[in-house]
C-alpha cells in the first residue's frame, strides 16, 4: 500500500515512432494524493504534463501507466531541450536556469533535458537564458505551457 508521503516512480508507456522518443518507458517520481498522483519532476518525454500536476492513471498488467488524465493542472510549465549536435554551453545555461528557482531533469546519453518553470518564475527570464543556446545544436519545445503570455 502506498502512503501519502511515499515517493514512487510512475512508469509511463510512450508511443515510439521512428525511434522517437529514444525510450519506451519514462519513470517519473510521484506521490499518492487524494484521488490520484502528484507529479514531482518535469517529464522528459510525456507531453502535456508538468511538475505539480495531479493525475488519474490507468495501469496495465505490469503496473505501467497506459492512460492518464489531469485531475489538477499546476501552474508549472515544462520546457524541453533536445541536443542536436554537441553544444558547449548547455550545462552552463541549465545552471543559470536553476539559479532562477527552476529545476531540471536530464538524460544526457539521449541529449534530452527538461526544465520545470514554476508559475511564480517569469518565463521570459528563462527564455532569455535559452537564447544563449545555438539553435543549430539545441532545439527548444514547450510541451506543457501554463504561463500566461
Amino acid at each position: 500500500m502506498i502512503t501519502k508521503q511515499e515517493v514512487i516512480s510512475l512508469n509511463f508507456i510512450l508511443d515510439v515512432h521512428e525511434g522517437w522518443p529514444p525510450v519506451a518507458v519514462e519513470s517519473i517520481p510521484s506521490k499518492s494524493v487524494s484521488g490520484g498522483f502528484e507529479v514531482l519532476d518535469a517529464p522528459l518525454y510525456v507531453q502535456g504534463l508538468s511538475r505539480g500536476d495531479v493525475v488519474r492513471i490507468d495501469v496495465g498488467n505490469s503496473d505501467e501507466v497506459i492512460r492518464w488524465s489531469h485531475i489538477v493542472r499546476s501552474q508549472h510549465s515544462t520546457v524541453w531541450l533536445l541536443r542536436l549536435n554537441t553544444p558547449n554551453n548547455i550545462e552552463d545555461v541549465l545552471a543559470k536556469v536553476r539559479d532562477l528557482s527552476c529545476s531540471t531533469v536530464s538524460l544526457p546519453s539521449q541529449g534530452s533535458y527538461a526544465i520545470d518553470v514554476p508559475g511564480d518564475v517569469k518565463l521570459e527570464r528563462v527564455e532569455a537564458l535559452l537564447e544563449n543556446l545555438d539553435s543549430a545544436t539545441v532545439a527548444v519545445a514547450y510541451p506543457s505551457l501554463r504561463h500566461v503570455e
